[in-house]
């Protein structure tokens, strides 16, 4: 391949075309390392192509090269292209970049937002990239903390992003670990923790990763400013916490996932990560798995007792392991984890179902989440449910009023009490799941897995909220719009109650949020009228400033036209075609549409073209066969055209 390299002619690398920047998404790699938009130009425009004869003739320069000529077939994995120019990810290199065209920088590629306004009144732009306003980078919301005093302030973890804070309930978002003084650790925060100082919502840490090395960070000022924590390092939690016991130390929790879901491990610190203790689970504490037999336990979810911060519970999946000692080390260097015994009774507390048990009646073989009212934290709610077991997918609720000693079930199918399945239409597993209250009218509850569930009898019978049901979302005039891409059930993963009696809600569909007072009392997306961002590919009219297309995992295909996303059709693998004149968009693959009928499949968006002289566009369908169309008359006749490779 390098052989090959060297034997191109100069004339190749001449100029970059904008176009092809972003149909290889060179911007977005860029702009994930932390450059903005018009460093990304400048380097791209100027930086390299005057003075090339650095890195020319190298592996590295073949590298770059091929970013704009995929003819090849190279792609040079997760790497950006300034790192073949400043691979040490200098900061001191870097700043003189920025000083070299400081005088130019505003005023080369100026940052204007998308906006259908001129094409409307018939004015052809110039051809420069116009970002359409984001939010939290991707769909996919991993994990969500709400500030306890305020529940318009939260922040959130998209998938392979950073730490997102909203103080205005999400009109407007900021991306606070983009000030991470290290450049190169700015970019993954992972997977499930925001460790947060219950007493200031300002004082937080973020777990943040680069490679296989990990770091943590601490701001006392809500994310402008960041010190690393010298020596300190994390797990990559599934869920991650912080806490104080009751004399004010400052510690972190989490639980990670090793293999098999009963082998879960714990860990906690005491010095915000630079000393970190696995806590080892007792023999005899153990639960056996109802099928395999396999014994260990699935921790993954907390919950603290805010009136008694010596108090942290962890659920499993029919069990709660707590502590009472603020997970203080014992005098043998161990940690005093103990398993909570209580009662069991019917649902209308009469009739003792099950007496001085450490394990609930159902079985159940996924995570379980308890929940604590911060206003009578003897009041809790304990929901579970089972997965791929023998007598099928079910799930179970109960409540207690005084602190555990004795339980309520309020549902609990297999056992003829209740209905429903609390998270859904199937049960939460691994990187699924979560369950919520609403403090201010309990009655109210709410559970989630791949699709949701809603309670309105207290827990006793939930029905699930239908696949199709699409959310809203509050765009920039104020009101409610429905979204395209934001619906229910779209790989749900976390749900956080609020003393307030919001729920907030982490899908692949963005940042969800329920609240008596807003929408209606309904299901609201509040990371933006886009909705769910995870693309995995999106396509522009040729013009530029009509129509762009994006095909989003698990959810749906959808456009943005004169100003908002919209036309939601198909699901996941669904392929579109523009008109490159008009804003019309033809779908295929799964969830119907098609030209006339003929499904040309799945995944070729890539090998899409249209000619914007005659509107005709050329589509491969099927590579290896060797198929290829060319559709005319605005997309409404594909000829087939036969060709050898």
């Amino acid at each position: 391949m390098e052989k090959v390299l060297q034997t191109l002619p100069d004339s190749l690398y001449e100029r970059v075309r904008r176009e092809d920047l972003l149909q290889n998404e060179v911007y977005v790699k860029l702009a994930r390392d932390g450059w903005n938009n018009q460093e990304i130009v400048r380097i791209m425009d100027n930086y390299l192509q005057y003075r090339k004869s650095k890195v020319k003739g190298s592996h590295a320069y073949g590298m770059y090269a091929k970013q704009w000529l995929p003819t090849y077939g190279y792609t040079p994995g997760g790497d950006s292209i300034y790192q073949f120019v400043d691979t040490t990810f200098s900061e001191k290199a870097i700043a003189s970049v920025r000083r070299l065209y400081s005088k130019s920088l505003d005023n080369y590629y100026p940052q204007i937002p998308y906006t259908p306004d001129d094409r409307l009144k018939g004015i052809r732009n110039t051809g420069y990239f116009r970002p359409v306003l984001q939010y939290p980078n991707t769909g996919r919301i991993h994990w969500i903390v709400a500030d306890p005093l305020n529940a318009d302030h939260i922040m959130v973890v998209p998938d392979g992003g950073g730490i997102f804070r909203t103080d205005n309930l999400g009109d407007t978002w900021d991306c606070v670990t983009d000030r991470i003084p290290d450049r190169e650790f700015r970019k993954i925060c992972t997977h499930s923790a925001i460790p947060v100082d219950p007493d200031d919502w300002n004082h937080f840490f973020a777990f943040m990763k680069s490679g296989n090395t990990t770091r943590v960070y601490e701001t006392l000022d809500g994310g402008q400013n960041w010190t690393r924590i010298e020596g300190a390092t994390h797990k990559s939690f599934k869920r991650g916490y912080g806490f104080k016991d009751k004399a004010g130390n400052l510690k972190f929790i989490g639980a990670c996932q090793a293999g098999n879901y009963m082998y879960n491990e714990l860990w906690t610190s005491a010095d915000k990560g630079v000393h970190w203790d696995r806590i080892t689970l007792p023999e005899e504490l153990k639960e056996t798995h109802p099928e395999n037999g396999s014994k260990g336990a699935f921790f993954q979810n907390f919950a603290f007792n805010p009136q008694n911060r010596d108090m942290v519970y962890i659920p499993t999946s029919r069990s709660i392991y707590y502590f009472d000692d603020g997970v203080t080390k014992n005098e043998n260097g161990g940690y005093n984890i103990k398993k909570m015994v209580f009662d069991v009774y019917d649902q209308d507390g009469t009739t003792l179902r099950a007496k001085a048990v450490s394990e609930f009646p159902f079985k159940a073989t996924s995570q379980g989440f308890l929940e604590i009212d911060p206003a009578h934290p003897d009041t809790m709610w304990f929901a579970s449910a089972s997965r791929n077991v023998s007598y099928g997918v079910y799930s179970a609720v109960y409540k207690t009023t005084d602190g555990g000693k004795t339980w309520i079930t309020l549902q609990e199918p297999l056992a003829k009490i209740g209905s429903g399945l609390a998270f859904g239409n199937e049960s939460p597993w691994g990187w699924l799941g979560g369950f919520g209250v609403n403090f201010k009218n309990p009655q109210r509850l709410y559970g989630c897995s791949m699709s949701s569930a809603i309670s309105t009898d207290g827990g006793k019978n939930f029905w699930e909220y239908a696949w199709g049901n699409r959310l809203k979302a509050k765009y920039l005039d104020g009101n409610y719009y429905t979204t395209t891409s934001s619906r229910h059930n779209a790989d749900n993963h976390c749900i956080v109650s609020h003393p307030s009696g919001r729920v907030f809600r982490g899908s692949d569909s963005g940042v969800l949020m329920i609240d008596e007072n807003i929408n209606g009392h309904q299901w609201t997306n509040i990371n933006g009228p886009m909705g769910n961002q995870l693309h995995y590919s999106i396509k522009v009219n040729e013009f530029g400033d009509q129509v762009m297309l994006g095909n989003t995992q698990d959810v749906d295909v959808q456009t943005y036209k004169y100003g908002r996303w919209e036309n939601w059709r198909g699901y996941e693998g669904t392929e579109a075609f523009i008109n490159p004149y008009g804003g019309t968009c033809y779908f295929s693959g799964s969830g119907g549409g098609g030209l006339d009928g003929i499904d040309f499949g799945s995944w070729r968006a890539g090998y899409t073209k249209a000619d914007v002289c005659t509107g005709n566009w050329y589509l491969m369908h099927n590579q290896d066969a060797g198929s290829f169309f060319r559709v005319e008359d605005f997309g409404r006749t594909p000829i087939n055209i036969q060709y050898s490779r």
